[in-house]
């Protein structure tokens, strides 16, 4: 199913033997080189069966993007959205390979990131809230970073959330369960990655305004940290550094914030791809980068659409700066584009209204603060009505543009609503207040964004390609696939 172009052969024996799960992958690599031939002997202690790695090598460096959380819907209606507002359309549909990617768990129907990008990591399922270890828990995955490293190849991993979300950190860590972010950090350290571009850290011990404990554990773990692009010039940073590069504010949940929230000062997706290519690219052997747009999911779980779809269309902006790099290195670059998995069971409908999304200017997480902070200083209902005209575009008068007059069954919602103070439980990643969901739900439906869930779906996700390695077009792949497609395009056969 998979087809490769063979330019070298190189030859690689990977002996990995069973310990405890508390034991730390060591490896003592020897190689010889000729001018058609590399033989490596890499001699590690893991917690995987013996495999034999062959090599047959067609790329120096691939790229992995994944859009948290992202469906076929949600890139349908990125498109009306901006074939609305007068802009090109999205980029990354356009390449000529695309197929369907399954994404199951080994233990239900509906994956959660962290099961999913561990497949995508590993080539292995496991359980939901498993990274980087048998569903088990006494073996450990080996991951594609642990593979490629000691055979020369860099690495970077890059995300607009917390570095130690699910989906980067499959591709470094090993714990029972995704929130362990203490050991997930611990193990981003011990990786030896060299690029790490993201938000801060999630964990509640990192989680105080100035950051201070999370960014002495990663300047201790030898990692220099930079969070302005200024101050960061990736050609002139020697390539033995490690480097982590992140923004200067965060929000809520500690990401970089929303595309829709940004400012001049924050540093957008594409921005830290841009730098990971600079610096990663000046190693000869090649470089693998995972590119995570992970602001996606957590606008679908909100029912979000305006944020979801500048999030979409931000993830399309990084993957065009890595297409430039392909096109000065066509023969030798693979682009992969998936999604870890659908979110909201999204069903786009074009009613034509989609440039409706316009007119809200603010995330649901913020304005999730602003309504509670209004509730909670008790300014009267009249203000909440006029904050909601101002951020998205709602009248309770026949004056302004009908699409977006609220009926009066909805002003009687929203004040109900808005005569409680509290979140929806239910919702993740945000403050999401009752009042905000109202409207989210109510732009998305006046937009033609029509959100059955708040959770994760079992729907198929999208795949795109171009370059030596990459699948076939118009078929359905697993997401396990994914590490033999990046293996295989860098000539990397693993055989248990």
């Amino acid at each position: 199913m998979l087809k490769y172009l063979v330019f070298t052969i190189i030859t690689i024996l990977l002996v990995i033997s069973c310990t405890d799960d508390n034991s730390q992958s060591t490896q003592e690599i020897t190689s010889t080189e000729t001018n058609d031939t590399t033989s490596v002997n890499i001699d590690t202690t893991s917690n995987d069966s013996q495999q034999t790695i062959k090599v047959t090598k067609t790329a120096k460096y691939v790229f992995l993007f994944i859009g948290d959380g992202m469906g076929f819907e949600h890139i349908q209606g990125a498109e009306s959205f901006l074939q609305a507002t007068g802009k090109p359309p999205l980029f990354f549909p356009t390449l000529s390979i695309a197929g369907e990617v399954t994404t199951r768990s080994n233990n239900m129907q509906v994956t959660g990131s962290a099961a999913s990008a561990t497949a995508m990591a590993t080539g292995k399922k496991t359980d939901n809230e498993i990274i980087g270890k048998n569903p088990t828990l006494d073996s450990n995955y080996t991951n594609i970073p642990e593979i490629i490293q000691p055979l020369g190849y860099k690495v970077g991993i890059v995300t607009n959330v917390s570095l130690d979300q699910a989906t980067p950190s499959a591709f470094y860590a090993h714990v029972d369960n995704r929130y362990e972010s203490t050991q997930i950090l611990n193990d981003a350290i011990e990786s030896g990655i060299n690029y790490f571009a993201a938000g801060s850290f999630d964990h509640d011990l990192y989680k105080d305004s100035s950051l201070a404990v999370g960014r002495e554990v990663i300047q201790n773990g030898g990692y220099t940290l930079f969070e302005h692009e200024t101050d960061f010039d990736a050609l002139k940073t020697p390539l033995d550094t490690k480097v982590f590069f992140t923004n200067s504010k965060y929000n809520s949940w500690n990401a970089v914030p929303y595309t829709i929230d940004m400012d001049s000062s924050d540093i957008p997706l594409k921005t830290f791809t841009k730098k990971g290519i600079e610096f990663l690219s000046k190693n000869k052997k090649g470089f693998f980068m995972m590119v995570e747009g992970g602001e996606t999911d957590w606008p679908s779980h909100n029912n979000d659409a305006a944020t979801m779809v500048h999030e979409v269309i931000a993830f399309d902006e990084a993957i065009k700066v890595a297409y430039e790099f392909y096109q000065s290195n066509p023969d030798s670059t693979l682009i992969l584009i998936t999604a870890d998995h659908e979110t909201g069971k999204l069903a786009f409908d074009d009613l034509g209204t989609s440039l409706l999304l316009s007119k809200q200017n603010v995330s649901y997480m913020e304005y999730s603060d602003t309504v509670i902070t209004m509730q909670e200083n008790g300014y009267p209902v009249d203000s909440l009505f006029t904050s909601i005209t101002k951020h998205f575009g709602f009248h309770t008068d026949s004056s302004g543009d009908p699409n977006l007059l609220l009926t009066a069954d909805e002003i009687v919602e929203i004040t109900d609503l808005y005569s409680t103070i509290g979140d929806d439980g239910e919702i993740l990643y945000g403050t999401n207040s009752k009042v905000v969901l109202a409207l989210t739900r109510l732009m998305g439906v006046r937009s033609g964004f029509v959100w059955g869930r708040v959770s994760h779906s079992s729907l198929n996700v999208p795949y795109y390609a171009v370059g030596p390695g990459a699948p076939e077009s118009g078929i359905v792949i697993d997401n396990t696939d994914f590490f033999d497609i990046i293996l295989g395009s860098l000539g990397v056969t693993v055989t248990n």
